[in-house]
């Protein structure tokens, strides 16, 4: 039974001097990436939809109060598409589509650090009754919010890490 535990003790040394060697870095290894996106502030505009963006981003970034030293500004156009229509010449399914243009600015410096745009989408049923129809519109924007979030967050950790390295 110690022979066993020596084996698996030997072979963990062995590996993480070899994982050293060979410059792995564990993806969530250096916490001064997550405090930088963690003091990102985040700007947007002044629809529902700019809200559900703004939260979710701060989700993402996990950035609830950010006072430092990037500000992110978000400009957003949504828009509804008809992608079903039936028999009787009524949709029946829609697309909302959300386009998302972002920049990082370095609030010392006033540049802009990082400048993007993402575009999602999101579809939906109409279930013909005037709430449900409203409720699963709001659904998917909510939905197309989140996924513009995590694109975007993930763009910004990657011009953060380019930019230490």
């Amino acid at each position: 039974m110690a022979l066993s535990h020596l084996k698996v003790w030997s072979i963990l040394a062995a590996s993480t001097v070899f994982l050293a060697g060979c410059g792995f870095k564990p993806m969530y290894g250096d916490a001064s990436y997550t405090a930088q996106l963690q003091d990102i502030r985040v700007e947007t505009g002044e629809t529902r939809v700019d809200y559900l963006l703004q939260e979710a981003l701060q989700d993402e970034l996990g950035a609830q109060a950010g006072q430092g030293r990037y500000l992110l500004e978000t400009l957003t156009d949504l828009n509804t598409s008809r992608l079903g229509v039936g028999a009787d010449d009524v949709a029946t399914r829609y697309a909302v589509s959300l386009q998302v243009d972002y920049q990082l600015v370095d609030t010392q410096t006033g540049d802009a650090v990082l400048v993007g745009r993402e575009t999602v989408e999101a579809a939906y049923n109409d279930p013909r009754q005037v709430y449900g129809a409203l409720a699963a519109q709001r659904s998917a924007e909510a939905q197309a919010a989140r996924l513009a979030a995590e694109r975007i967050a993930l763009d910004l950790a990657r011009a953060i890490i380019d930019q230490s390295e």
